[in-house]
Order: structure tokens, then sequence, then C-alpha cells
């Protein structure tokens, strides 16, 4: 069955360049505060698309006992959401381009930069020019090809077994001067940790469980009391450990 390929649920991981008490600590900082925190990410790295980069949150929706290769990346600390969820506050799967259509996408980044450079609705123009964008269509165009994603980095390096979902702060709703006030909105944040990042209200019941390794179980028991979520060990659940050993 495809299923055992597709989970339910996309889990974020919280540890890429963290120690283990920093990543909990982050993983605690965004079960408590309902607050997902978004930062700018490359899209591509070719020198060339380079600079294209999206204020995005990202996710898996791997099942966690084929996690084991992303954890080695991103860190053993995970919060795991309710899929059907986050598509409705606009989670996405990115688009994984191969170089072979590498140079189209470069080309189409460029008319989208320029176009938003010139900060133009083209509806002014004649009507006898061939090519017409309003502002809505542009920006349409701009916020979709934020979901898209290079297949491999340096030719040794496949991004494609991540199988990433993404909610990008472009495409989520904002309520003007009333800052994060519903669960699926966006509000700016700040500098954090040296990055500018942006923010997404959840509900609580939006998490499905929490992946913590066994060394953490207790602290991890009072937090997930607070939002009536389970806690899956992550020598268990990834790693595939006998749980005897643990509990």
């Amino acid at each position: 069955m495809i299923n055992q390929y597709i989970s339910n649920s996309l889990v974020h991981w919280t540890g890429r360049g963290k120690t283990d008490n920093e990543s909990f600590d982050r993983l605690k900082s965004i079960v408590t505060s309902q607050l997902l925190y978004l930062s700018y990410c490359p899209n591509y790295a070719n020198s060339s698309i380079k600079d294209k980069k999206t204020l995005m949150v990202c996710f898996t929706d791997l099942p966690l006992k084929y996690c084991g290769d992303i954890c080695s990346n991103f860190g053993k600390f995970g919060i795991s959401f309710r899929k059907q969820k986050m598509i409705e506050y606009g989670a996405n799967p990115v688009l994984y381009t191969t170089e072979r259509h590498l140079n189209r996408i470069i080309e189409l980044y460029k008319l989208i930069k320029r176009l938003l450079n010139e900060e133009v609705d083209r509806e002014w123009k004649s009507e006898m020019e061939r090519y017409q964008f309003t502002t809505e269509q542009l920006f349409s165009l701009h916020e979709i090809f934020g979901f898209t994603q290079e297949y491999s980095y340096k030719a040794n390096h496949i991004n494609y077994y991540q199988r990433e979902w993404r909610l990008n702060f472009d495409t989520l709703p904002f309520e003007s001067g009333k800052g994060l006030n519903k669960p699926g909105y966006r509000d700016i944040k700040g500098m954090v940790d040296g990055k500018f990042t942006g923010e997404m209200m959840f509900a609580k019941e939006d998490i499905d469980c929490i992946i913590v390794p066994r060394a953490f179980l207790k602290k991890t028991q009072k937090l997930a009391a607070q939002i009536c979520c389970n806690i899956k060990i992550y020598e268990v659940a990834v790693e595939g450990k006998w749980w005897r050993k643990y509990f």
C-alpha cells in the first residue's frame, strides 16, 4: 500500500545546527506559544538563482520510521501536526525541479524579479501589447514560485528524499493592525538568532504528537499534558529500537 510511505501528519524538526538542549528549548517555545517561526531559506543553490529565498517553515510527510536521514541533518526533536489542518492553513508539497529545467526556472525568476522590482500593474499598458499581467496575477506567480525547490544540490545531495512541505509567509493571510489573533494567520516577528523571521499562529489541537529522544521524556511529559498530545520516543519511532529499553 502506498499509504505506508505517506504520513497523515506533517513533522517540523527543530534541531538543525543546535545542541539537544537548544533543540528542546525551541520545541518547547513553539508548543507553549502556539507559534511557528518562518525564516528565509534558499530555493536554489545554483549561482544564477541562489538569491531566490522564501520566508517559510518546512515539514516532511515521511512516516517517522523513514526519517532517519532527515534527522541526521535536522535533529531528533519534532512536532507532528495534523496534515489536513496544515493544508487548510496553506501548507503545500514543494515542486522539485531537476537540472534539465533549471534554465527555464532561471528565466521565470528573472521575469518575476524584474516585475516585482518595478512594482508594476501592467493593466495600464496598451491593449495591443502582447503580454499583460495584472498585479494579482504577478503576485500569484510569485507566491507559487515560492514552493519550488531544486531536486539535487551539487549533484551529490538529493533534496527529493526529504519530501518537503511548506507554509510560506506570502501565502498566509493577515489582518492589518491586529497582529496574530487567530490560527492560520501570519505576522512579522523580527530578528531571531540573527535571522529575520515571521510567525504563524496554530491551535494546540493541530498537534498530533511530540517526538523527542528518550533522555528528554520526563521534561516533555508536562509539556504534552498541557496540550493533551502524545509523545513518541525518537529511538523507538525513528530508529525502531525495542521499547522496553526506554520506559
